[in-house]
């Protein structure tokens, strides 16, 4: 029996796990397709940062979001455009780690969105306190918030999906049956048990993100 219910919770989370990545795939390139049609920069921009947060592992939307997003940097900069500029650049570093988990897809695009971001707000007029800093100075400040983790921990990612799947194998073990009464009631308290616990686990985990 336990080898049966084993089989069959893989196989619910085999498919659940399917439809979460089509629907990613479907999402992630139909907002690529609106993002290379868009006739303006912001169009283009929110377009490939939906593309890029729709992530699914060796998928290619979200690498060309974030090519074209560089893109629309890189020409901004060109022509001074900085406030183009530094909204495709926060894009980039909004959408990676909008897809962080246990680790961070494109990273190497995250700190190079970083190292740009720094650098064009150190190009603004310093003001206050900042005002007789070296602009090294300033932007060496802005790398370091800007390198600081502002977003969930690891662990806590990890604590979510262990008390989903947890909370999702309570809940059907609780549904299965078994002919004596005694044990099938024993076994609802356990798998109910289970479920809640999972629950717990998720609600301290968001609590804790």
């Amino acid at each position: 029996m336990s080898k049966e219910l084993a089989r069959r919770g893989a196989m619910v989370a085999g498919a659940v796990l399917v439809l979460l990545m089509g629907r990613g795939l479907f999402e992630g390139e139909a907002a690529m397709r609106r993002a290379e049609k868009a006739t303006t920069d912001d169009a283009a921009i929110a377009y490939s940062l939906r593309a890029a947060k729709w992530y699914v592992p060796f998928a290619s939307h979200p690498r060309r979001g974030y090519d074209l997003l560089r893109t629309i940097a890189r020409r901004a900069e060109s022509v001074g455009d900085v406030e183009t500029a530094l909204i495709a650049w926060q894009a980039i570093r909004a959408g990676t780690r909008a897809t962080r988990s246990l680790y961070m897809p494109f990273e190497d695009r995250a700190r190079e969105a970083d190292a740009q971001i720094a650098i064009l707000l150190a190009a603004r007029p310093p003001a206050g306190i900042d005002r007789d800093k070296p602009r090294e100075k300033i932007v060496q400040e802005h790398r370091q918030d800007l390198s600081r983790a502002d977003g969930p921990h690891p662990l806590a990612v990890a604590a979510l999906y262990a008390g989903m799947l947890l909370g999702l194998f309570g809940a059907y073990r609780a549904m299965s049956r078994v002919d004596d009464p005694e044990t099938d009631r024993r076994r609802r308290l356990t798998s109910l048990a289970l479920a809640g616990a999972g629950l717990l686990t998720v609600v301290i985990a968001f609590a804790r993100s």
